[in-house]
């Protein structure tokens, strides 16, 4: 599994998005890079880009998930 800072990772709705394209079989083609805000992902068959996006879907939840938990943190303080 690729480890993401939490600046490179995709937004969980992108991810989402992405997930609902692959489901109906029709992704739209995108630019995969290491910019901020975009998808690294690249697999070759429809079937491993669905298992890429639900993985990477759930490493972005949860990285969403710690950062409100810290930010909840904070504001006790």
């Amino acid at each position: 599994m690729t480890a993401f800072s939490e600046e490179l990772m995709p937004s969980v709705e992108e991810f989402r998005i992405l997930k609902t394209e692959l489901a109906a079989g029709n992704p739209k083609k995108r630019v995969f890079t290491q910019q901020p805000g975009s998808l690294i992902f690249f697999r070759t068959t429809l079937d491993e880009a669905k298992a890429d996006t639900d993985t990477k879907l759930k490493i972005a939840e949860a990285n969403e998930g710690g950062k409100k938990q810290r930010q909840l943190r904070e504001e006790k303080k």
